[in-house]
């Protein structure tokens, strides 16, 4: 959902866009992008989620994203949102 800002601009996004990974053996990817995006939810945003399982091998997440349109779902929303388990330095 878009909403504008004045009269004559541009429509903003709310969808916040929630990419996840698995965090562990007993967090699936869909149950932490699921469990974000309720809680977006219950303040009001709009969030689209976008669970990401897989390796971490670069070329096998490339895939994933493609087959997630992760590319058009990511310019229809407002902002990313990154769910890892840990981030690497």
């Amino acid at each position: 959902m878009s909403r504008p800002t004045a009269v004559g601009e541009p429509m903003i996004p709310r969808r916040l866009l929630v990419a996840a990974r698995a965090f562990g053996e007993r967090l699936s990817a869909e149950r932490v992008a699921g469990a974000i995006a309720a809680g977006l939810r219950s303040g009001g945003w709009d969030a689209d989620e976008c669970a990401i399982d897989g390796d971490e091998d670069s070329a096998d997440a490339r895939a994933l994203v493609r087959a997630a349109s992760f590319d058009a779902r990511l310019r229809a929303s407002r902002a990313l949102v990154i769910a890892v388990l840990r981030l690497r330095e």
